[in-house]
């Protein structure tokens, strides 16, 4: 009997040794707990503060990039001219162009257009990938003097500032619904554009060139696979588009390169 009470006692002690423990331990948890919620509170205080900087960023950005825009409005770019040409007149070469376009002069293809800054062109250059999408759903489109588009639907006018959300909209009239993954692939093509200029690829530099169908196709391979070069894939949309209008003997091999690009949604 001494025993069995003996061995009672030790095992009192020993669980009363383990709650001490425990409540030492849970009161730890406690301290760590508080430390956190500490901590969170202050990270949300900050992602606040940051939210709002970030507007009053993109705000004072805009109005930088408009007075930049404002700043160039009288100012025009040339693109193809010449160092030098003789017997030319400025004048009768800027009421050519007003009148045309783009003209030819010498062999040369001569285009002059309006200067923006390089985001307004950035942003200009994005909604001018979306044009085939467009022309493919029979919606009438315009641009107005900034990088804004104005779209005409079932005699009902929209216009858009941001490329992206021009984009969504289209995707609502899409046969087959995007995906989460489609659009937000989708989003960050249009967001790569925006970002950042796309560099010159063989693809512009041999579309005039009947022999460089293969870096063509090799071009458009690449950006149908690589998505991160997200820049490349919305550009090589538009300039394919450009290429099937006037060169109707495009390779087989980049007609596919461009579907698979198409199936990005983009």
């Amino acid at each position: 009997m001494g025993r069995r009470l003996e061995g009672m006692d030790s095992m009192m002690t020993s669980l009363t040794e383990d709650t001490k423990s425990m409540r030492l331990d849970i009161s730890g948890f406690r301290l760590r707990v508080t430390a956190l919620e500490q901590r969170v509170t202050t990270v949300e205080t900050q992602v606040a503060l940051t939210s709002d900087r970030d507007q009053e960023l993109l705000y004072l950005r805009s109005k930088v990039i408009d007075r930049e825009d404002r700043s160039r409005r009288d100012n025009v770019r040339f693109l193809g001219f010449p160092e030098e040409i003789e017997g030319a007149d400025a004048r009768q070469l800027l009421q050519k162009a007003r009148m045309q376009g783009a003209f030819r002069m010498n062999d040369l293809q001569i285009q002059i257009m309006a200067d923006f800054s390089k985001e307004t062109s950035e942003r200009r250059k994005a909604f001018l990938a979306l044009r085939p999408r467009l022309r493919q759903l029979e919606i009438k489109f315009g641009h107005f003097e900034s990088a804004r588009m104005w779209i005409t639907k079932n005699n009902v006018s929209k216009d858009f500032y941001d490329p992206m959300d021009l984009s969504l909209y289209l995707n609502s009239f899409s046969d087959r619904p995007m995906n989460t993954a489609s659009r937000a692939l989708s989003q960050a093509l249009l967001t790569s554009a925006l970002n950042s200029q796309p560099k010159e690829s063989s693809l512009e530099r041999t579309d005039h060139d009947p022999s460089g169908t293969v870096n063509r196709d090799r071009d458009l391979e690449r950006l149908s696979k690589n998505h991160n070069d997200r820049g490349h894939v919305l550009h090589a949309v538009a300039k394919y588009t450009q290429l099937t209008d006037r060169d109707k003997s495009c390779s087989p091999a980049f007609s596919g390169a461009y579907l698979r690009v198409r199936e990005l949604d983009v």
